[in-house]
């Protein structure tokens, strides 16, 4: 590995900046997404338990795919971010109020 000084000139490095952002926790997505998931199934029947089972379930997948499915040569289109979280969240407000009623879910 050769080091970015190297390979990219001084003057163009000048205007780059450096940043690492915190890594996103459980806690930070369902702030930020569950209140989200919540407003977009405010019409579905099943109440608050249902809004807050499908907020933690969106995590919980997004949680699992990060760990499981790492960045390596191999794969390097396995990244996981919080797009997409908000992916789910952009199909369920998509979705039509007819369809989230409890009767046309699959069994």
């Amino acid at each position: 590995d050769v080091p970015a000084e190297r390979v990219l000139s001084p003057r163009f490095l000048r205007h780059l900046l450096p940043m690492r952002l915190p890594e996103w926790t459980r806690e930070s997505l369902m702030d930020v997404y569950g209140g989200l998931i919540n407003l977009y199934l405010s019409g579905a029947q099943g109440g608050d338990s249902v809004h807050t089972a499908c907020a933690t379930a969106t995590v919980e997948i997004f949680m699992f795919c990060r760990s499981t499915f790492r960045l390596s040569p191999a794969s390097p289109f396995f990244v996981f971010d919080p797009r997409d979280v908000a992916r789910v969240v952009q199909g369920l407000s998509m979705a039509k109020t007819h369809c989230l009623h409890e009767a046309s879910l699959p069994k």
